[in-house]
């Protein structure tokens, strides 16, 4: 019966892992981009007070590996930086699968928003109609 008891426990917390694989552009170099990822982990806890805990982060060259639970699940990333990307590599529970779209995104746009946080301004297209037309601007 002990047996039973804990060959159930050691099965119950061994946990299924979800594969979640992304990538980021950017455009700010390897350290500034390490450096600002760095300071994004570091403020989790304080941004994220009732949904993130536990944080924990390694750096070691261009990898950055962060673990933290949030809103009960385990989760870990596994950062590569480069000088214009960053490759991610995220490990989420089995049981998260039905969020597993909503925690991409949310890393992803997290990740988006402390890498360039102030979106570039758009191009503004010039058509034939509202260019000056030479003709009419000599008359």
């Amino acid at each position: 019966m002990v047996r039973y008891f804990f060959d159930r426990l050691l099965t119950a917390s061994i946990t299924t892992m979800i594969e979640i694989n992304t990538s980021v552009q950017h455009c700010l170099g390897q350290e500034e981009a390490l450096t600002r990822i760095q300071l994004m982990v570091a403020n989790l806890t304080q941004t994220f007070p009732q949904q993130v805990h536990q944080v924990n982060l390694h750096m070691k060259d261009h990898r950055v590996d962060v673990s933290f639970a949030a809103y009960g699940y385990l989760v870990s990333w596994r950062a590569e930086v480069y000088d214009d990307q960053i490759s991610l590599l995220g490990l989420i529970p089995e049981t998260a699968k039905p969020f597993q779209n909503k925690i991409e995104q949310a890393v992803v746009s997290r990740l988006e928003a402390t890498l360039c946080p102030q979106p570039l301004p758009k191009a503004k297209k010039i058509s034939a109609l509202s260019r000056p037309n030479s003709k009419s601007e000599a008359a």
